[in-house]
């Protein structure tokens, strides 16, 4: 066996392993303050965006991007800051199952 496919087979173990393991870098505190952003932004949001649909996709993506920004700013910190390699590599695969094709809806 080459060491080539020897590593790629225990990266796919780890993987797999990660897929298995109970992640714990979600916090409550960063999402619920994504919440308030969405919903200080609904309430907030100017009446002129009635007539504007281009203003009103802006506002609104911006707005998501704040959110999802905050939502995973613990994440983004401990990956710099706290984790070790098994961890950063935990957080990776996890962040990646985010944009799995059972989160994304296919094209099809």
């Amino acid at each position: 066996m080459d060491l080539g496919r020897a590593l790629e087979d225990i990266a796919e173990i780890h993987r797999q392993i990660a897929k298995a393991e109970v992640y714990r870098g979600y916090r409550s505190a960063p999402f619920a303050a994504s919440a308030a952003i969405g919903l200080a932004a609904a309430w907030l949001q100017p009446a002129e965006f009635d007539l504007d649909p281009v203003g009103f996709v802006s506002y609104w993506l911006l707005i998501a991007a704040c959110a999802a920004f905050v939502g995973g700013s613990e994440i983004i910190y401990n990956y710099v800051v706290h984790e070790d390699a098994a961890q950063r590599r935990r957080t990776r695969c996890v962040v990646a199952l985010a944009d799995s094709p059972i989160v994304r809806p296919s094209s099809a």
